[in-house]
């Protein structure tokens, strides 16, 4: 009786373990779970990390949802300053975007990208001018133009 109550236990428990390797597997595959880390590494300031993790999701997933890693990483750059590669990245969202066949309900899932990506990299060439010009002295000079004293 106990040998069987032993044996019933052991096998519960040897399910019980093939189940959660399963799970721990599916979760690896599970394109969702990347991007929520590499989400935490961004809200960490670990943008570096979270670059690398969402190139390898690009890797890995290279047929599912390509605006959203493009934009991430992106996004990643622009916190880093690296406008150049922020750019490179920002402007593929918009190419995919446009070039791709997407089905309506993909379309407006990832037109939200689309915006998005455009409002960054209106912020970069703002950022480029103001690191041109940071103490906005052209703006002032062409404001003093304009105003002129009156002539007596």
């Amino acid at each position: 009786m106990r040998n069987k109550i032993l044996i019933i236990f052991l096998s519960i428990l040897l399910i019980g373990c093939i189940n959660s390797k399963k799970q721990v597997k599916e979760e690896k595959d599970d394109f969702d779970l990347w991007l929520v880390k590499a989400q935490e590494y961004t809200n960490k300031e670990k943008y570096m990390k979270a670059i690398d993790l969402l190139n390898e999701a690009m890797i890995k997933f290279s047929d599912t949802e390509v605006l959203t890693i493009n934009y991430n990483i992106g996004f990643n750059y622009y916190k880093l300053k690296k406008y150049g590669e922020a750019k490179r990245y920002l402007n593929r969202v918009t190419n995919l975007f446009e070039t791709a066949g997407y089905s309506q309900v993909q379309i407006s899932e990832y037109r939200k990208f689309v915006i998005l990506s455009n409002i960054l990299l209106e912020k970069i060439d703002e950022n480029k001018k103001n690191i041109k010009d940071p103490y906005h002295i052209k703006e002032e000079m062409k404001d003093k133009k304009k105003i002129r004293a009156k002539k007596e």
